[in-house]
């Protein structure tokens, strides 16, 4: 009988910890305006070549040399996206 209540315990606990992990993980926040998750290196990158008006993807890594920026292949991809979302003209 108190192998069965441990049981059940143990399987509760499991079970609460799941869920609660598969909700930990829905809570990102998306910044509507890059569509990455908020203060992400993509999402840097996003908005780097949308505010500075890039006119190509050659141009994501044109600051490289410049330390502030912290470019990397992450704020990269974020960059090449803004190309592959961005409504044509």
């Amino acid at each position: 009988m108190n192998i069965t209540r441990i049981i059940t315990g143990i399987i509760i606990a499991f079970i609460v910890t799941g869920l609660w992990a598969a909700n930990a993980s829905q809570a990102r926040n998306i910044d509507p305006e890059c569509g990455f998750e908020d203060g992400s290196e993509q999402c840097h990158g996003y908005l780097y070549a949308k505010y500075n008006q890039l006119k190509s993807i050659d141009q994501c890594d044109d600051d490289k040399d410049d330390p502030e920026m912290q470019i990397n292949k992450v704020f990269i991809q974020g960059c090449e996206s803004y190309f592959v979302r961005k409504p044509s003209r």
